[in-house]
Protein backbone atom coordinates (compact mmCIF):
# COMPACT_ATOMS: atom_id res chain seq x y z
CA UNK A 1 0.00 0.00 0.00
CA UNK A 2 2.85 2.40 0.80
CA UNK A 3 4.61 1.79 -2.50
CA UNK A 4 1.31 2.09 -4.34
CA UNK A 5 1.02 5.61 -2.92
CA UNK A 6 4.63 6.37 -3.92
CA UNK A 7 3.75 5.28 -7.46
CA UNK A 8 0.59 7.41 -7.53
CA UNK A 9 2.26 10.55 -6.15
CA UNK A 10 5.18 10.27 -8.59
CA UNK A 11 2.79 10.08 -11.53
CA UNK A 12 0.76 12.97 -10.11
CA UNK A 13 3.86 15.17 -9.91
CA UNK A 14 4.80 14.36 -13.53
CA UNK A 15 1.22 15.04 -14.70
CA UNK A 16 1.11 18.37 -12.81
CA UNK A 17 4.39 19.49 -14.39
CA UNK A 18 3.12 18.65 -17.85
CA UNK A 19 -0.18 20.49 -17.28
CA UNK A 20 1.73 23.65 -16.30
CA UNK A 21 4.68 23.03 -18.61
CA UNK A 22 4.52 26.43 -20.32
CA UNK A 23 4.57 28.24 -16.99
CA UNK A 24 7.14 26.01 -15.31
CA UNK A 25 9.57 25.85 -18.24
CA UNK A 26 11.24 22.97 -19.99
CA UNK A 27 14.35 22.84 -17.79
CA UNK A 28 12.42 22.70 -14.51
CA UNK A 29 9.90 20.18 -15.85
CA UNK A 30 12.71 17.83 -16.84
CA UNK A 31 14.56 18.32 -13.56
CA UNK A 32 11.49 17.76 -11.32
CA UNK A 33 10.51 14.61 -13.24
CA UNK A 34 14.08 13.32 -13.05
CA UNK A 35 14.07 13.85 -9.30
CA UNK A 36 10.76 11.96 -9.06
CA UNK A 37 12.35 9.00 -10.88
CA UNK A 38 15.45 9.11 -8.70
CA UNK A 39 13.37 9.31 -5.52
CA UNK A 40 11.79 5.86 -5.94
CA UNK A 41 15.17 4.22 -6.62
CA UNK A 42 16.85 5.97 -3.68
CA UNK A 43 13.96 5.03 -1.39
CA UNK A 44 14.29 1.39 -2.51
CA UNK A 45 17.98 1.33 -1.56
CA UNK A 46 17.26 3.21 1.67
CA UNK A 47 14.84 0.60 3.01
CA UNK A 48 16.82 -2.42 1.74
CA UNK A 49 20.29 -1.19 2.71
CA UNK A 50 21.91 -1.30 -0.74
CA UNK A 51 23.05 1.00 -3.54
CA UNK A 52 22.14 -1.06 -6.62
CA UNK A 53 19.27 1.04 -7.92
CA UNK A 54 20.67 4.44 -6.97
CA UNK A 55 23.66 3.94 -9.28
CA UNK A 56 21.37 3.22 -12.26
CA UNK A 57 19.74 6.67 -12.14
CA UNK A 58 22.72 8.84 -11.13
CA UNK A 59 22.93 10.15 -14.71
CA UNK A 60 19.63 11.97 -14.10
CA UNK A 61 21.17 14.08 -11.31
CA UNK A 62 23.36 17.15 -11.49
CA UNK A 63 26.80 17.42 -9.95
CA UNK A 64 25.54 19.34 -6.91
CA UNK A 65 22.89 16.68 -6.25
CA UNK A 66 25.50 13.90 -6.30
CA UNK A 67 27.73 15.78 -3.87
CA UNK A 68 24.75 16.39 -1.56
CA UNK A 69 23.82 12.67 -1.60
CA UNK A 70 27.37 11.76 -0.59
CA UNK A 71 27.19 14.04 2.46
CA UNK A 72 23.77 13.06 3.86
CA UNK A 73 22.54 9.89 5.52
CA UNK A 74 18.86 10.03 4.47
CA UNK A 75 19.00 10.22 0.69
CA UNK A 76 15.23 10.13 -0.06
CA UNK A 77 14.66 13.21 2.10
CA UNK A 78 17.59 14.95 0.36
CA UNK A 79 15.95 14.31 -3.05
CA UNK A 80 12.63 15.64 -1.74
CA UNK A 81 14.37 18.78 -0.45
CA UNK A 82 15.87 19.40 -3.89
CA UNK A 83 12.47 18.84 -5.49
CA UNK A 84 10.84 21.28 -3.07
CA UNK A 85 13.44 23.96 -3.83
CA UNK A 86 12.83 23.61 -7.55
CA UNK A 87 9.08 23.97 -7.06
CA UNK A 88 9.43 26.95 -4.76
CA UNK A 89 11.64 28.72 -7.32
CA UNK A 90 8.83 28.77 -9.94
CA UNK A 91 7.80 32.46 -10.16
CA UNK A 92 4.25 33.78 -10.22
CA UNK A 93 3.02 34.41 -13.77
CA UNK A 94 0.18 36.54 -15.06
CA UNK A 95 -1.31 37.27 -18.46
CA UNK A 96 -3.39 40.38 -18.15
CA UNK A 97 -6.00 39.71 -15.47
CA UNK A 98 -5.55 35.95 -15.78
CA UNK A 99 -3.41 34.14 -13.21
CA UNK A 100 -1.32 31.47 -14.92
CA UNK A 101 0.75 30.29 -11.94
CA UNK A 102 0.53 31.47 -8.33
CA UNK A 103 0.99 30.30 -4.76
CA UNK A 104 -2.12 28.12 -5.09
CA UNK A 105 -0.50 25.89 -7.73
CA UNK A 106 2.82 25.99 -5.89
CA UNK A 107 1.23 24.80 -2.64
CA UNK A 108 -0.63 22.05 -4.52
CA UNK A 109 2.54 20.51 -5.93
CA UNK A 110 4.42 21.02 -2.65
CA UNK A 111 1.67 19.05 -0.89
CA UNK A 112 2.54 16.10 -3.15
CA UNK A 113 6.15 16.31 -1.99
CA UNK A 114 4.93 16.39 1.62
CA UNK A 115 2.94 13.18 1.02
CA UNK A 116 6.08 11.50 -0.35
CA UNK A 117 7.91 12.59 2.79
CA UNK A 118 5.21 10.95 4.93
CA UNK A 119 5.63 7.73 2.93
CA UNK A 120 9.38 7.77 3.66
CA UNK A 121 8.54 7.87 7.36
CA UNK A 122 6.08 5.00 6.96
CA UNK A 123 8.72 2.82 5.27
CA UNK A 124 11.28 3.64 7.96
CA UNK A 125 8.76 2.75 10.68
CA UNK A 126 8.29 -0.73 9.20
CA UNK A 127 12.03 -1.31 8.89
CA UNK A 128 12.95 0.03 12.32
CA UNK A 129 10.27 -1.82 14.34
CA UNK A 130 10.94 -5.56 13.88
CA UNK A 131 9.45 -8.38 15.94
CA UNK A 132 11.24 -8.56 19.34
CA UNK A 133 14.09 -11.05 19.31
CA UNK A 134 12.98 -12.70 22.57
CA UNK A 135 9.53 -13.39 21.09
CA UNK A 136 11.03 -15.05 18.01
CA UNK A 137 13.38 -17.19 20.12
CA UNK A 138 10.66 -18.25 22.52
CA UNK A 139 8.26 -19.34 19.77
CA UNK A 140 11.05 -21.26 18.01
CA UNK A 141 12.04 -23.14 21.18
CA UNK A 142 8.44 -23.94 22.13
CA UNK A 143 7.67 -25.21 18.63
CA UNK A 144 10.77 -27.41 18.64
CA UNK A 145 9.88 -29.02 21.98
CA UNK A 146 6.26 -29.53 20.88
CA UNK A 147 7.35 -31.23 17.64
CA UNK A 148 9.73 -33.52 19.54
CA UNK A 149 6.93 -34.63 21.87
CA UNK A 150 4.37 -35.06 19.09
CA UNK A 151 5.42 -38.61 18.01
CA UNK A 152 5.04 -39.84 21.59
CA UNK A 153 1.44 -38.63 21.65
CA UNK A 154 0.56 -40.05 18.21
CA UNK A 155 2.34 -43.41 18.21
CA UNK A 156 -0.48 -45.14 20.12
CA UNK A 157 -3.08 -43.90 17.65
CA UNK A 158 -1.40 -44.19 14.23
CA UNK A 159 1.40 -46.71 14.85
CA UNK A 160 4.16 -46.70 12.24
CA UNK A 161 2.41 -43.88 10.36
CA UNK A 162 3.63 -41.54 13.09
CA UNK A 163 6.80 -40.83 11.08
CA UNK A 164 5.19 -39.28 7.97
CA UNK A 165 2.42 -37.66 10.01
CA UNK A 166 4.89 -35.99 12.38
CA UNK A 167 7.08 -34.90 9.48
CA UNK A 168 4.12 -33.33 7.67
CA UNK A 169 2.93 -31.47 10.77
CA UNK A 170 6.47 -30.19 11.55
CA UNK A 171 6.94 -29.03 7.95
CA UNK A 172 3.70 -27.04 8.10
CA UNK A 173 4.39 -25.41 11.47
CA UNK A 174 8.02 -24.50 10.77
CA UNK A 175 6.99 -23.18 7.35
CA UNK A 176 4.48 -20.83 9.00
CA UNK A 177 7.20 -19.60 11.36
CA UNK A 178 9.59 -18.94 8.47
CA UNK A 179 6.90 -17.03 6.56
CA UNK A 180 6.38 -14.86 9.64
CA UNK A 181 10.09 -14.05 9.76
CA UNK A 182 10.02 -13.14 6.06
CA UNK A 183 7.05 -10.81 6.53
CA UNK A 184 9.05 -9.09 9.25
CA UNK A 185 11.29 -7.66 6.46
CA UNK A 186 8.83 -6.98 3.61
CA UNK A 187 11.11 -4.73 1.55
CA UNK A 188 13.97 -7.21 1.34
CA UNK A 189 12.37 -10.64 1.04
CA UNK A 190 8.71 -10.43 -0.02
CA UNK A 191 7.63 -7.35 -1.98
CA UNK A 192 8.72 -6.97 -5.66
CA UNK A 193 9.90 -3.38 -5.18
CA UNK A 194 12.12 -3.58 -8.27
CA UNK A 195 9.04 -3.97 -10.48
CA UNK A 196 7.36 -0.97 -8.84
CA UNK A 197 10.51 1.14 -9.24
CA UNK A 198 10.78 0.29 -12.93
CA UNK A 199 7.10 1.07 -13.40
CA UNK A 200 7.48 4.50 -11.76
CA UNK A 201 10.46 5.31 -13.98
CA UNK A 202 8.58 4.25 -17.13
CA UNK A 203 5.34 6.06 -16.25
CA UNK A 204 7.04 9.34 -15.38
CA UNK A 205 9.07 9.37 -18.59
CA UNK A 206 6.06 8.39 -20.65
CA UNK A 207 4.12 11.31 -19.18
CA UNK A 208 7.07 13.61 -19.74
CA UNK A 209 7.60 12.80 -23.42
CA UNK A 210 4.06 11.97 -24.51
CA UNK A 211 3.69 14.96 -26.91
CA UNK A 212 5.75 17.13 -29.23
CA UNK A 213 6.08 20.01 -26.79
CA UNK A 214 9.77 19.26 -26.42
CA UNK A 215 10.33 19.80 -30.13
CA UNK A 216 8.26 23.01 -30.27
CA UNK A 217 9.22 24.71 -27.06
CA UNK A 218 8.44 28.29 -25.99
CA UNK A 219 10.27 31.59 -26.18
CA UNK A 220 11.25 31.16 -22.57
CA UNK A 221 12.61 27.68 -23.27
CA UNK A 222 14.50 28.91 -26.34
CA UNK A 223 16.21 31.55 -24.22
CA UNK A 224 16.95 28.92 -21.61
CA UNK A 225 18.38 26.65 -24.29
CA UNK A 226 20.61 29.43 -25.58
CA UNK A 227 21.81 30.12 -22.05
CA UNK A 228 22.51 26.43 -21.57
CA UNK A 229 24.46 26.29 -24.82
CA UNK A 230 26.48 29.32 -23.78
CA UNK A 231 27.14 27.77 -20.40
CA UNK A 232 28.23 24.51 -22.05
CA UNK A 233 30.58 26.37 -24.41
CA UNK A 234 32.04 28.34 -21.50
CA UNK A 235 32.49 25.10 -19.55
CA UNK A 236 34.25 23.49 -22.52
CA UNK A 237 36.57 26.50 -22.85
CA UNK A 238 37.32 26.43 -19.12
CA UNK A 239 38.14 22.72 -19.27
CA UNK A 240 40.38 23.30 -22.29
CA UNK A 241 42.22 26.09 -20.47
CA UNK A 242 42.62 23.85 -17.44
CA UNK A 243 44.06 21.06 -19.61
CA UNK A 244 46.48 23.51 -21.29
CA UNK A 245 47.55 24.80 -17.89
CA UNK A 246 48.16 21.24 -16.69
CA UNK A 247 50.22 20.48 -19.80
CA UNK A 248 52.26 23.67 -19.28
CA UNK A 249 52.90 22.74 -15.67
CA UNK A 250 53.99 19.26 -16.70
CA UNK A 251 56.33 20.74 -19.33
CA UNK A 252 57.84 23.11 -16.77
CA UNK A 253 58.32 20.25 -14.29
CA UNK A 254 59.97 18.09 -16.95
CA UNK A 255 62.25 20.97 -17.90
CA UNK A 256 63.16 21.55 -14.26
CA UNK A 257 63.90 17.85 -13.81
CA UNK A 258 66.10 17.88 -16.92
CA UNK A 259 67.96 20.95 -15.68
CA UNK A 260 68.51 19.30 -12.31
CA UNK A 261 69.87 16.19 -14.02
CA UNK A 262 72.17 18.30 -16.17
CA UNK A 263 73.45 20.18 -13.11
CA UNK A 264 74.13 16.87 -11.35
CA UNK A 265 76.08 15.57 -14.34
CA UNK A 266 78.13 18.79 -14.48
CA UNK A 267 78.85 18.54 -10.75
CA UNK A 268 80.03 14.96 -11.19
CA UNK A 269 82.29 15.92 -14.11
CA UNK A 270 83.75 18.86 -12.13
CA UNK A 271 84.38 16.54 -9.18
CA UNK A 272 86.16 14.04 -11.41
CA UNK A 273 88.35 16.78 -12.95
CA UNK A 274 89.22 18.15 -9.49
CA UNK A 275 90.08 14.64 -8.35
CA UNK A 276 92.39 14.11 -11.34
CA UNK A 277 94.09 17.48 -10.74
CA UNK A 278 94.59 16.57 -7.09
CA UNK A 279 96.19 13.27 -8.06
CA UNK A 280 98.53 15.09 -10.47
CA UNK A 281 99.52 17.62 -7.80
CA UNK A 282 100.24 14.81 -5.33
CA UNK A 283 102.40 13.04 -7.91
CA UNK A 284 104.32 16.25 -8.67
CA UNK A 285 104.88 16.84 -4.96
CA UNK A 286 106.22 13.33 -4.57
CA UNK A 287 108.60 13.83 -7.52
CA UNK A 288 109.80 17.16 -6.08
CA UNK A 289 110.45 15.58 -2.68
CA UNK A 290 112.37 12.73 -4.30
CA UNK A 291 114.51 15.18 -6.32
CA UNK A 292 115.25 17.25 -3.23
CA UNK A 293 116.24 14.18 -1.26
CA UNK A 294 118.54 13.07 -4.06
CA UNK A 295 120.26 16.43 -4.30
CA UNK A 296 120.64 16.57 -0.54
CA UNK A 297 122.28 13.14 -0.52
CA UNK A 298 124.80 14.02 -3.25
CA UNK A 299 125.81 17.25 -1.43
CA UNK A 300 126.48 15.35 1.83
CA UNK A 301 128.81 12.84 0.12
CA UNK A 302 130.89 15.64 -1.51
CA UNK A 303 131.35 17.39 1.87
CA UNK A 304 132.64 14.21 3.52
CA UNK A 305 135.21 13.75 0.74
CA UNK A 306 136.51 17.27 1.24
CA UNK A 307 136.89 16.71 4.96
CA UNK A 308 138.90 13.54 4.36
CA UNK A 309 141.24 15.29 1.97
Amino acid sequence: KIWEKVHSQSRAIARFCMLYRDEVGKAKVRRICNLACVFSCVLHDHVTGGEKWSKKVMHLLEREDKKALERVGNRPVCILNSMGREMKAIPDQYKGDQILFSSRERLAILSMVEKLNDLVGACERLVQTPVPLNYARHTSRFLTIWCLMLPIALVGEVGYAVVPVSGLICWGLFGIQEIGLMIEEPFRRTLPIEVITDSIYADVHETLYMNDWWEKGTDKDKKTKKDEEKAEKAEVKAKEKARNAEKEMERIEEKAKGQKGKDRREEKEIGKIAEREMVKMVEKAKEANAQTAKETGEGGVAGKRRDIL
